[in-house]
């Protein structure tokens, strides 16, 4: 799990509208403070690596799932990226509607803000 988070990590710190994502992290299945330890020790490892050239991507971890949390958090989110390690039954129940992309198919999209004010994603041209 731990280079998997990272990989997807690294994806979003090099991503050109990395400004305008956020990743967030469901730790339901795992202790709060090794998810915490575990993600602050990827972005330390990856601002060394990187000599602090690319901003810190916005990573937030959702503790102790309940459905009035998760309710707010579903119309702000545009896609779900795939992992080997997810947890296929608590995603399609927590947002079955949501779009599936792999890293790779994530790399090639761009985050586009609509007139309406709202967010999207598209291809990149």
């Amino acid at each position: 799990m731990h280079e998997e988070l990272r990989a997807v990590i690294q994806t979003l710190q090099k991503h050109p509208d990395s400004r305008h994502i956020s990743l967030l992290i469901d730790s339901n299945d795992q202790a709060d403070e090794t998810v915490y330890l575990m993600i602050s020790g990827i972005m330390m490892d990856l601002l060394m690596e990187n000599a602090l050239e690319a901003e810190e991507p916005a990573v937030s971890v959702i503790e102790k799932f309940n459905q009035a949390y998760w309710a707010p958090w579903l119309c702000r989110l545009h896609v779900r990226i795939a992992l080997p390690h997810d947890n296929h039954q608590t995603i399609a129940k927590r947002a079955p509607n949501l779009p599936v992309y792999s890293l790779v198919e994530f790399e090639n999209k761009r985050v586009t803000q609509l007139e309406s004010g709202l967010w999207q994603l598209s291809w990149n041209k």
